[in-house]
């Protein structure tokens, strides 16, 4: 769960929290703070119980009871100020656990509820929920009392154990940017405020917020004073990165003096991000370039990448270069790029937005949608929502309904909170998609004077289809040529499928001096995850690997990661890979095709039997076996599933004497399925077709042969595919809206075959009995085609 957490609304909460809170007696202010540092589900018998304890006096006369204390809790209780289980809304417990501190009762509150409610130092993955929430109630305790050993030490209990909830928003985000108090906040250490001023500024530049204060104590520790250990660079990195979206571009520059100093003369991506904003691009792919080889030499990571905004723009001043001049060396430099970036631990919505939305603008561009698969992010905002606007733009040179509506607001918030860039690409695209133009044109001309930013949005070049279909062809045969010429290793893929599910081995072969390839060694799977050294790894390949997942796992405080693949993702992209095998044998190749989710009607004694072909299961992606080493891969639509929790898991029967009525439900049906049935008869919506029964060769690039195999379509050029003479001699499907009944004439199918068979003999020698097999050298194919 990636939740928004926004100052804004902690803002108003508070301020109507705080009104009621003023007109408290002084008891009930005290119970109000005890609550608050307790921050967690207590009964009023455990409040009064534990506050007791403190030793503070709450009526002034030295006794705390039931009846004293009772009858204030149900007053807080009824004012909102603590809910059913005595805990403080969000919106106002920061602001009064500072006035616990700024009263001098907060020490002995927490030491009483760290003494009754204590909590376990000794975490592990599995420890129960009262747990993590006792830490992040010990991490803030030990933040108000300024103790940044403590502090790190929970913190860092929190990232290896808390679950996703407990993590985000991060605890200095919730604690001390709800709401930002910059008279308490200077009172912290110097490395904490460091620490907490990096995430409260980044969180502002990612969405758009106001954050005028903390921004200025940023500036100051910068430039003025010099925390030591916790937190400096971060500091440093992200306030360079908002003074740049911010169009400070002047101050940004003395900041990254400051991080080049301390790191070799790396700026972590920022130096090429500053060019990049003021329309230097190729200054900006070089810089990017030349500290992404520092980023990896520090790392050790050979496939590392930018994983903040400054990858983003890495990525879009790639993107913008290659619109204006496309290349070949350009494009797989883009799609290098972004098969790293879908392996980058980055929890942040806005970041999987701008890839998606940067992947999208580049299958655009390239006219190839092979990339990889992002998890879908929430609706973006901030500056997510930019770049998804961006790439629709890209996409369909206009702006919907919708979209315009966004920026609209998008530019108000950015122009309040001081992000000039968000603004000023706002105000360009909302200029290009013809909204109030004479308006938002002066926008992105007086922000560009006044800072120095120039507009990505005029420098947006357009293609003529034609043009780009024609330069796409050419990149392809350029690209996939040489790689099957040259190639040193491949990687071979080691399948099982078994009663302990699907097994998937990555195996590294090497070519023979004398030719062939060797036995091949096992890719680790933590290597497979990362890209190490994979540089001859084909397109699938490289989309196979994107569906491998990680996941990390703690025993006894030691922590391992655990690799599986994602199978709803991965078995539609084994469709076709000319180099999987079985585990078993690994000589024997194993074969995935595309199958078809059908609805198959029989007629019997019984009735008329309808049941689809794949079984409904948990999964939308099935798989079906042929045999030991072909595999059918069926994807279910919604639709489908539909169908099939209706029919149930024995199928549907139907009376024999309701044939009719059947046979309009499946004209109906035949829109959203395929269907197969051996009962004849006609419906006044389907219009009836005879059969084509002329073969059609389908020939595949395996390797350095090709596999054929025949087919018919009963429907045309447009149709469904069936193996000859198989199946059922009714098909019902939907062609352009036309609902179609085929009526197949198998036994001449077969004829037609055989006659091909006759005047191809090399066709006749390579096809098995199902219709397949495997041209092994161009002439044979040559020769078949003609």
């Amino acid at each position: 769960m990636n939740r928004q957490f926004t100052s804004a609304s902690v803002s108003k909460k508070s301020e109507q929290l705080s009104s009621l809170y003023n007109a408290l007696s002084p008891a009930e202010k005290l119970l109000v703070q005890f609550c608050s540092v307790a921050m967690e589900p207590m009964s009023m018998t455990t409040v009064i119980r534990c506050f007791d304890v403190t030793g503070i006096h709450s009526n002034g006369t030295g006794r705390t009871s039931w009846q004293n204390l009772q009858p204030a809790l149900k007053r807080i209780l009824k004012l909102g100020l603590v809910d059913n289980h005595y805990q403080c809304p969000e919106g106002f417990r920061e602001i009064a656990t500072r006035l616990a501190v700024a009263d001098g009762h907060f020490e002995k509150m927490a030491r009483t509820i760290q003494r009754l409610m204590p909590g376990n130092r000794y975490l592990s993955r599995y420890s129960p929920e009262y747990d993590w929430k006792r830490v992040l109630r010990d991490f803030r305790i030990a933040l108000y009392r300024g103790d940044s050993r403590e502090v790190k030490v929970l913190y860092d209990q929190m990232l290896r154990y808390c679950p996703v909830p407990f993590r985000i928003p991060d605890p200095f985000l919730r604690i001390c940017n709800a709401p930002f108090d910059p008279a308490w906040f200077a009172t912290l250490p110097l490395d904490l405020r460091s620490a907490a001023l990096s995430r409260i500024l980044f969180q502002s530049l990612i969405f758009l917020e106001p954050d005028e204060a903390p921004l200025n104590d940023a500036l100051a520790l910068a430039f003025g004073e010099q925390p030591q250990g916790y937190g400096e660079r971060p500091l440093l990195h992200v306030l360079a990165l908002r003074l740049l979206l911010g169009g400070r571009l002047d101050e940004a520059g003395r900041l990254l003096d400051k991080l080049r100093n301390e790191a070799e003369g790396s700026t972590d991506g920022l130096q090429g991000c500053l060019y990049f904003l003021e329309g230097k691009n190729e200054e900006s792919i070089a810089a990017y370039e030349a500290e992404l080889r520092q980023l990896i030499r520090r790392s050790g990571i050979r496939n590392n990448f930018f994983i903040d905004p400054a990858g983003l723009f890495f990525l879009l001043a790639l993107l913008k270069s290659y619109s204006a001049s496309p290349d070949t060396a350009g494009a797989a430099k883009i799609k290098k790029y972004l098969y790293l970036t879908a392996h980058r631990n980055n929890p942040n919505s806005f970041y999987i937005a701008g890839l998606t939305a940067l992947r999208k603008i580049a299958a655009t561009l390239m006219m190839d949608p092979d990339y990889p698969a992002y998890d879908s992010p929430q609706e973006g905002t901030g500056i997510g929502a930019i770049f998804t606007a961006l790439a629709e733009y890209w996409q369909k040179r206009r702006l919907g309904s919708k979209t315009i509506v966004s920026l609209q607001e998008l530019y108000r918030q950015a122009r309040e909170s001081g992000m000039s860039w968000a603004a000023m690409e706002c105000a360009g695209l909302l200029d290009a998609g013809g909204v109030n133009t004479a308006l938002y044109r002066q926008q992105v001309r007086e922000i560009g004077e006044a800072t120095g930013l120039v507009s990505l949005i005029p420098s947006i070049h357009f293609e003529e289809p034609w043009r780009k279909s024609l330069r796409a062809l050419k990149q392809a045969a350029e690209t996939e040529r040489p790689a099957a010429a040259s190639a040193e290793k491949r990687l071979i893929w080691l399948f099982r499928h078994g009663e302990e599910g699907l097994s998937l081995k990555p195996l590294e072969q090497r070519q023979k001096a004398r030719g062939g390839w060797t036995s091949g060694r096992p890719v680790a799977l933590s290597r497979l995850h990362k890209g190490t050294n994979l540089e001859y790894l084909s397109r699938q390949d490289h989309m196979i690997r994107a569906t491998l997942k990680a996941e990390s796992r703690y025993y006894g405080g030691y922590s391992s990661a655990e690799y599986y693949f994602d199978w709803e993702k991965t078995l539609p992209l084994l469709v076709g890979h000319p180099l999987i095998f079985s585990e078993e044998n690994p000589e024997k190749s194993v074969e995935f095709l595309r199958g078809e989710v059908e609805l198959v009607v029989t007629e019997s004694q019984e009735g008329l039997r309808l049941h689809l072909s794949v079984p409904l299961s948990e999964s939308r992606v099935t798989m079906l076996p042929e045999s030991p080493t072909r595999f059918k891969v069926c994807e279910l639509s919604d639709a489908h599933r539909r169908i099939g929790q209706i029919l149930g898991g024995k199928g549907l029967m139907v009376p024999a004497t309701a044939k009719n009525e059947l046979i309009e439900a499946m004209a109906e049906l035949s829109t959203l399925v395929t269907i197969h049935s051996t009962i004849g008869g006609s419906a006044e919506a389907l219009e009836e077709i005879e059969g084509d029964p002329h073969p059609v060769v389908q020939l595949a690039p395996i390797g350095e042969g090709f596999h054929v195999e025949v087919l018919v379509r009963p429907f045309g050029s447009g149709g469904i595919r069936l193996q000859p003479g198989k199946g059922m001699e009714h098909v019902m499907a939907d062609m352009d809206g036309k609902r179609m009944l085929a009526r197949r004439d198998l036994a001449l199918e077969i004829r037609k075959v055989k006659l091909l068979e006759d005047s191809c003999p090399t066709l006749a020698l390579v096809l098995n009995n199902r219709g397949q097999g495997y041209l092994e050298n161009p002439e044979d194919c040559l020769e078949v085609l003609l």
